[in-house]
């Protein structure tokens, strides 16, 4: 299950000079299971990039030069020797990081994004194991995005 947050920023006095910043996903990636492993490796990870998100920036007023960020984390832990990561493609002017690890810190995920008009991107998730998670009973976890200016 995927949460997404959205973070309004911005002047009151004058709806011309609010600074706008949202996101948006697509809805929830299909169940991942990892059930295959070559001997003497690890298990094989699994991946899923069924879901998008959009994003909105403008920064006006006092927010104007401004930049922005994407966060993510987790609602709770992964199991001991299991590593879920998220990939965000970057929005026109913004750069990703990468494949980046979640947890329930949040994580950068994007940064530099100066502007944004309603543009929607790709997500990756990968759930990756270890031998030592050993069997680990179904669960979920939701991931929260958050748009941080900066």
């Amino acid at each position: 299950m995927l949460t997404a947050a959205v973070l309004l920023l911005g002047s009151t006095a004058a709806a011309a000079q609010t600074s706008v910043l949202t996101i948006n996903v697509s809805g929830n990636p299909s169940t991942v299971v990892i059930n295959t492993a070559a001997p003497g490796s690890n298990p094989t990870g699994v991946t899923d990039a069924s879901t998008t998100y959009t994003i909105t920036v403008t920064f006006r007023g006092a927010m104007a030069g401004k930049h922005a960020k994407i966060t993510a984390q987790l609602n709770q832990n992964m199991p001991a020797g299991t590593t879920l990561t998220a990939t965000l493609a970057s929005p026109a002017g913004g750069t990703s990081l990468g494949p980046v690890n979640l947890s329930t810190v949040p994580q950068t995920l994007v940064n530099g994004i100066a502007s944004a008009n309603a543009q929607t991107q790709g997500i990756t998730y990968t759930l990756s194991a270890t031998p030592a998670a050993g069997v680990v009973s179904p669960a979920s976890r939701t991931v929260t995005f958050t748009v941080v200016a900066y």
